[in-house]
């Protein structure tokens, strides 16, 4: 993903910018910059890890020595505006289950060790990776083949780092992957971002149980046509009956809804995991959509100042409107809004991030502003 690059003006400064392009120091449009560029500054040259220095001598908008740090409710506040430059990425969002039944300890061992080498090949390809995996930890109440993802991709102690990594810690049993992905959706759906294909992916030896191939295609498209109307299935099952490797006569439900949702499907009787990883990263890369980002990066403070998080404003303009756009406290939040926006990391903030709502709207193509207003008490979304 490309970094974003924002301008802060004085305060009351219009810096406003239609998706895809430039602004001038002075509000004008200006030509969008190259591939992989910057936006022009403004301001002079960026300053190294953050967005543009602030410039001009406009009232002080964050705490600290200078600050105003008193958060004035957002109707009637003077703030700070600084525009924001849309870029692009291409995308893709995975979700991974697996079958953690006693005969499946060599495919849980792999996984668990090869899953960053495979984000890290992806990202490597140009393509912005989200992965969801369902699969028990360590410690759970059956532990049985518990999967523990390490850093980077996850966060110490197998912990998630959303929006990137997801991890649900659920139990997927020999005939139940395609119940769990059904059941545990309003637990990952959050991390799903308009626009961009989804993958999904089982690993078992053996065959669908309550929930059958056709019945689960219905359903998870279901839940979200828009969304998950495109998604393709990748399966890594047997083949055959090839005792130790299969549980089960296969009855090609699997590799049956693999070919008819574009997917992979590998035979899992081979062993071979390093080909199927390499089939899987090859289909990911090759169908990946280029869509716009919806995250902002929050520009670095002036000197001898700190980011006051409850400070912060999103304002979107179209068709003539101008409304402001609250925020919700996480990414979970963001089912219960029709648009919003949350901070990538609440504590000590970098960027903030559109809904899937809000994101889905600004990715219509229709033209439009989004701006980060500084210094007046954060607008709550209504839930």
């Amino acid at each position: 993903m490309k970094t974003m690059s924002n301008v802060l003006g004085n305060a009351l400064v219009p810096l406003v910018c239609a998706l895809g392009a430039g602004c001038s120091a002075a509000g004008e449009a200006s030509e969008p910059p190259g591939p992989g560029q910057p936006a022009p500054p403004g301001g002079g040259p960026a300053p190294p890890g953050g967005g543009p220095a602030p410039t001009g001598t406009g009232p002080a908008i964050l705490s600290g020595p200078g600050g105003a740090g008193n958060g004035p409710g957002f109707e009637g506040c003077t703030g700070v505006s600084a525009a924001t430059e849309n870029t692009f990425s291409r995308g893709a969002d995975i979700i991974i289950a697996i079958d953690q039944s006693s005969s499946m300890t060599d495919e849980t061992i792999w996984v668990q060790n090869q899953l960053n080498v495979f984000a890290q090949m992806v990202a490597t390809g140009g393509v912005d990776l989200r992965v969801v995996i369902i699969v028990e930890k360590p410690g759970g109440p059956v532990f049985e083949n518990p999967v523990c993802v390490p850093p980077p991709l996850a966060l110490p102690n197998c912990e998630s780092n959303p929006p990137t990594f997801l991890h649900i810690n659920q139990h997927v049993d020999s005939n139940d992957a395609f119940d769990i992905i059904l059941q545990t959706y309003p637990l990952y759906a959050h991390v799903l971002r308009p626009g961009v294909t989804k993958h999904v992916v089982v690993i078992t030896d053996d065959i669908p149980g309550n929930v059958s191939a056709a019945a689960f295609d219905a359903r998870f498209q279901s839940f979200d046509p828009p969304l998950l109307g495109g998604y393709v299935f990748h399966a890594i099952v047997p083949f055959v009956d090839c005792y130790p490797f299969a549980d089960a006569p296969p009855d090609g439900q699997y590799t049956g809804l693999a070919q008819a949702r574009r997917g992979v499907a590998s035979d899992l009787c081979l062993q071979d995991f390093q080909t199927v990883w390499n089939a899987l990263l090859q289909n990911v890369s090759s169908t990946a959509n280029t869509v716009l980002d919806c995250e902002w990066q929050i520009p670095r403070p002036p000197d001898g100042q700190t980011l006051d998080p409850n400070l912060v404003n999103v304002t979107y303009t179209g068709s003539g409107q101008q409304r402001v756009i609250g925020r919700v406290d996480s990414p979970a939040d963001c089912a219960a809004v029709a648009g919003a926006w949350y901070y990538d990391h609440p504590q000590a903030p970098s960027r903030v991030v559109a809904c899937p709502g809000l994101c889905a709207e600004l990715q219509s193509g229709q033209a439009m502003q989004i701006d980060l207003v500084f210094g007046c008490g954060v607008v709550q979304a209504i839930q």
